[in-house]
C-alpha cells in the first residue's frame, strides 16, 4: 500500500507518467505549484535551470508509481526503466564510508537488512519526502512550503501507525526542567545555530534566520526539540561556560563553535 500526500496543486502534464514534465525559464508556469518561504514570502517565479538535478515537475502519485516500479524492478518482475543488476548496484550502499545514514548511488538506504527502505528528500522552495519498503508500503509527501519539511516529517511519523512501518515511530523522551538563571549562558550563535531566550525557555533557529523551535533540555548539556531528529549537545569548559554545541541529526554529528554574534 502505498500513501500519497499533497499540500500542492497539480504539478504540470506529460506523457507516461501522467504529471510530469520538464519546466524551463521560458515555459509558462501557470501549470505549476507556487512555492513560499519560512517567512510565508514567495518568488515571482521558481525555476531550476539544471533541469537534470531538479527541473522534473511531478506529483506524489506519479512518484508513488515510480517506486514501485524501483521495487520491481529490484524483485526482478519488471524492466521498464532499469534492469535488475542496475537497480541492485543502485540500492546497494557503500558501507566503506563512515556515516550516520547510508547512500546508494544518489538513494538513501535505510531500516534492516531483511526489511530494507529506501529513501530520498528534496528542498527548495518545496519541500518534499518520499520511502519505500522494498518489501512492503511506502509514502511520499509533497509541500509547497519552505517551512514544510516539518510537516512532511510529522507524516512519516505517523506512518509506523497507519501502514506498520518498522521504522520511523516517534521517538519518547524525558524533558528535566532547568533553573531559569541558567538559561541565558546557552544563548549565541553556534555556527549556522541560533540559540535565543523566549519566556522561561531557550529557542533555536536551524538555521539561522528561520522560525525559532522551543529547546527542550534532556540534562543541562543536551537538548532537543519537537519538530524534528535535531538535538543539540553543548560544550562547555571548566568553568561552566558554554564554549560550543555538537549540531545531531540523522546525517551525523557536526561540531560548531560558539562566535561572538549574539
Amino acid at each position: 500500500m502505498y500513501g500519497c500526500v499533497s499540500t500542492t496543486g497539480t504539478r504540470a502534464g506529460g506523457r507516461g507518467w501522467a504529471s510530469r514534465s520538464l519546466i524551463t525559464a521560458r515555459e509558462s508556469t501557470s501549470r505549476c505549484a507556487g512555492g513560499e518561504g519560512t517567512k510565508g514570502t514567495s518568488p515571482e517565479k521558481f525555476v531550476e535551470p539544471n533541469l537534470a538535478a531538479g527541473g522534473l515537475w511531478t506529483t506524489p502519485t506519479d512518484l508513488a508509481k515510480f517506486l514501485i516500479e524501483i521495487r520491481r524492478e529490484y524483485e526482478g518482475t519488471s524492466h521498464k526503466v532499469l534492469d535488475r543488476p542496475m537497480v541492485r548496484a543502485m540500492l546497494t550502499p557503500d558501507d566503506h564510508m563512515v556515516q550516520a545514514r547510508r547512500w546508494g548511488l544518489g538513494i538513501e538506504v535505510g531500516g534492516h537488512s531483511g526489511d530494507p527502505y529506501i529513501r530520498h528528500e528534496g528542498s527548495a522552495y518545496f519541500q518534499d519526502d518520499m520511502v519505500a519498503y522494498l518489501h512492503g508500503s511506502g509514502i511520499v509527501v509533497m509541500t509547497s512550503g519552505g517551512g514544510g519539511g516539518t510537516l512532511a516529517e510529522e507524516i512519516l511519523r505517523s506512518a509506523p501507525s497507519v501502514y506498520d512501518f518498522p521504522d520511523f515511530r516517534p521517538q519518547e523522551r524525558t524533558a528535566v526542567e532547568l533553573a531559569a538563571a541558567t538559561l541565558p549562558k546557552y544563548v549565541g550563535t553556534y555556527g549556522y545555530v541560533k540559540v535565543a531566550l523566549g519566556q522561561g525557555f531557550l529557542t533555536a533557529e536551524i538555521p539561522a534566520g528561520s522560525s525559532p523551535q522551543r529547546l527542550y533540555a534532556e540534562s543541562p548539556t543536551h537538548f532537543f526539540v519537537l519538530d524534528g531528529p535535531q538535538e543539540l549537545s553543548f560544550h562547555m569548559d571548566g568553568q561552566g561556560q558554554v564554549t560550543g554545541v555538537d549540531f545531531i541529526t540523522p546525517m551525523g554529528r557536526h561540531p560548531l563553535q560558539r562566535s561572538s554574534e549574539k
